[in-house]
């Protein structure tokens, strides 16, 4: 129905038009009777066509009161149209402020805590709007939200029985903007709330980002695969507590958002104090340094470390403040360096250390803080307890550093829950001395760690921590070499899954899972839950950054995603090499080779002794084919670990890149008469050097028959991968370990 200005529909004079889409248009009136200007909404309509979904709208909205959503004045009809009359607000949609330039991280997070709980009043009134999107959404001059058109809105009768439904709203029919919908949405499947809450996440997303989308694509079709599958490029410049609550909201798994629109709304205000406190001094970063053993007996530093450990784990679950990893902070060790040295070389504000005492089975333990750019402690304590309590003296000492960060206004956030250790003494002593030994990762110091952490089980079945670790080390076991696949990677989840039977939220233990679920079984929805769940437990973690970064995301080839993650993992774990060659490998599969070097430097910096960056740094050569310089990198891994299988995949590599084939199948038949076998990952990478693409296709056949992880190297690293051009096998091999399917968000 065309309405011209200076019209009327019954007692409303038509003053100009608002605006008109493809489902009608929005006029401005004057209501006669009250002197007041509203606006009116004439849905357009075919003829003879039910104009229910108008009625349908007007009756929600008006069950609904609340400030940041449109009022509902009347609903009448002229002639053989129906139209609503609502409220008329002074302002413009959302949609055209964000046309006009970026708008700021605290006006973005204000907009969406308020249409946060605009929804959450929705929902608890049993409507699912189902079409949030800017245009929805009009922002008065006085700069408030009104959230608006709930015309297809989900109604549940059950709540609203006087409220009219129609086919429209049945399962299996798709309704709303494409860009803004939920993955389950899109599906036609049931949706609730967190649908809602996923579209306010792709709002609050293309405010933050300036206009641009987190799911985009030229066809319907690439639209729907990246809401579906892909994840969001990260959010440049925007603070890290809005930036996780906007994840959040765009996981592809209902169950993995916030639970309800007002948790939301929670999660954003709490988020803006974050924000405040960091705008007026820099988020705290503290470093916990392994405490003396002023025991004299040496065989207790797994205690005195294993007592600094917690606290650093402690101190990861309060917010507002950096805790350095335990890799890092743990180089440094007791009296060897000064507070403001141990700061320059961790980059701690704070640098806490203590020492433990022995006296029968008392333990006492003095802890202090220090400035990094002073001499002096802020703080100080003595504790003595009996072995048995003496894991509660790790939460005490955490919350007496948190309690002095807030009593300085550093932070705002407070201690939350506790890791639970045993209460059996000997059990928590052979986990601690399995922590200890374990740590290096080598050979023999996992399989001397799994012994006590077996011990640990066995005093006390039901220490899921000890189970947890039992895991991380059969993993570490395998990709070491040491461990075939096939035998433990069961024995891994076997454990793992014991660990969550008796605590479901142990971060570590969904941590591990998520690895096991994407590398070995190749279950990559199953895998970012786990992590998605240990993040909601633990997001300050270094090591959880580090194995979603590497484990999760590089495998699957989320190059900035996987670049993202490593990065925070690195700036919580300075002095770790890991995050470095990490980020090596990343930026040597994308043919970034600069940056590719400049990782591999600054790991070998931190751990001159880690023989793979070397074999890396020879590999951006040869694919450079700088023969020499990659000769060089290749002769320095082999001074470290003579004999190893690798060293001669690389002289094969080498001898092949430079031409000379025949001296490198005879170096491939020497390897097949080692004692130890290569790997199927390894002989693909030899294949493709020799030319023949078919044997090496053959042998990443035989990896994921192996669960050898190196064929996602074979598939990631580009130098290599390009060989593999066209060949349709490669996709019937990407098809089999999910390449081409499930999220990927985080």
């Amino acid at each position: 129905m065309a309405v011209e200005p200076g019209s009327r529909l019954g007692p409303y004079l038509v003053l100009s038009l608002l605006g008109r889409g493809g489902m009608g248009a929005v006029y401005k009136a004057l209501d006669t009777r009250l002197n007041r200007e509203v606006a009116i909404k004439i849905v357009a309509t075919e003829p003879g066509e039910s104009s229910s979904r108008l009625r349908r709208e007007a009756r929600a909205i008006s069950k609904l009161d609340h400030p940041n959503i449109v009022k509902v004045f009347d609903i009448a009809r002229e002639g053989d149209s129906e139209f609503i009359v609502m409220e008329l607000i002074d302002g413009r949609p959302l949609q055209a402020m964000i046309a006009e330039g970026p708008i700021g991280s605290e006006q973005c997070r204000a907009f969406a805590s308020r249409i946060a709980v605009a929804l959450s009043c929705a929902h608890e009134a049993g409507v699912v709007h189902r079409d949030l999107k800017p245009g929805n959404i009009m922002i008065t001059a006085a700069g408030i939200p009104k959230l608006l058109d709930f015309g297809i809105a989900k109604i549940d009768r059950s709540r609203l029985p006087d409220v009219t439904t129609s086919s429209d709203t049945y399962t299996g029919t798709l309704m709303g903007t494409a860009a803004y919908m939920s993955p389950e949405q899109l599906r036609g499947a049931e949706v609730d709330g967190r649908s809602d809450i996923f579209s306010l996440g792709v709002v609050l997303y293309e405010m933050l980002a300036g206009g641009r989308r987190p799911f985009t694509g030229q066809t319907h079709a690439e639209l729907t695969a990246g809401i579906l599958y892909r994840d969001p490029e990260p959010l440049r410049g925007v603070p890290r507590s809005l930036e996780r609550a906007v994840l959040r909201c765009l996981r592809k798994d209902p169950e993995l958002r916030f639970n309800s629109a007002a948790v939301l709304a929670q999660a954003l205000d709490e988020s803006a104090n974050a924000s405040a406190l960091a705008e007026s001094r820099r988020e705290p970063a503290i470093a916990v340094l392994p405490f003396a053993n002023a025991s004299a007996k040496p065989e207790n530093d797994y205690f005195s470390d294993g007592l600094a450990e917690e606290i650093i784990l402690a101190l990861q679950r309060v917010p507002g403040v950096r805790v350095i990893a335990r890799s890092s902070s743990f180089q440094l060790r007791p009296g060897e360096d000064t507070a403001t040295e141990a700061g320059t070389r961790l980059g701690a504000d704070y640098v806490v250390d203590g020492s433990v005492r022995w006296s029968g089975s008392l333990v006492r333990v003095s802890a202090e803080m220090i400035p990094a750019a002073g001499e002096f402690p802020i703080w100080s304590d003595r504790w003595e307890a009996e072995l048995t309590d003496a894991f509660t003296i790790q939460d005490q000492i955490a919350a007496a550093i948190a309690a002095k960060l807030r009593g300085g206004g550093m932070i705002a956030g407070t201690l939350g829950q506790s890791r639970r250790h045993s209460a059996n003494p000997e059990a928590y002593a052979a986990y601690l001395r399995a922590r200890h030994i374990g740590a290096q990762l080598s050979p023999a110091g996992i399989a001397r760690a799994q012994e006590y952490l077996a011990a640990a089980m066995d005093l006390d079945p039901g220490y899921a921590l000890a189970y947890t670790g039992s895991a991380y080390l059969t993993f570490y076991g395998i990709l070491l070499g040491e461990l075939a696949p096939l035998e433990h990677v069961d024995r891994a989840s076997d454990l793992v899954r014991k660990a969550l039977s008796i605590d479901p939220d142990l971060a570590e233990a969904h941590a591990i899972e998520g690895v096991l679920a994407g590398v070995f079984r190749y279950d990559w929805a199953g895998s970012e839950r786990h992590f998605h769940l240990a993040f909601d437990q633990d997001d300050g973690s270094a090591e959880l950054h580090y194995l979603f970064g590497r484990w999760h995301l590089w495998p699957r080839q989320r190059w900035d995603r996987a670049a993202h993650h490593l990065e925070i993992s690195s700036q919580l774990d300075p002095l770790s090499p890991l995050p470095h060659f990490a980020l090596a490998e990343t930026f040597y599969c994308q043919s970034r080779w600069p940056e590719a070097m400049a990782r591999i430097e600054a790991a070998l910096e931190l751990a001159p002794g880690f023989w793979m960056p070397l074999m890396l740094g020879g590999q951006v050569m040869l694919a450079q084919q700088r023969f020499v310089e990659a000769r060089h990198w290749f002769r320095r891994m082999s001074d470290l670990i003579p004999g190893h299988a690798w060293t001669s995949v690389m002289e094969i590599a080498t001898l092949a890149a430079e031409g000379r084939l025949g001296a490198a199948r005879s170096a491939a038949n020497q390897l097949l008469r080692q004692p130890v076998p290569a790997r199927p990952g390894d002989w693909a990478g030899i294949h493709l050097d020799l030319g023949d693409v078919d044997a090496a296709l053959f042998d990443l056949e035989q990896c994921i028959e192996e669960k050898d992880w190196l064929v996602f190297w074979m598939l990631a690293a580009g130098p290599r991968r390009r060989q593999f051009a066209n060949r349709v096998q490669l996709r019937e091999i990407a098809s089999k370990l999910n390449l081409d399917s499930g999220p990927a968000g985080g």
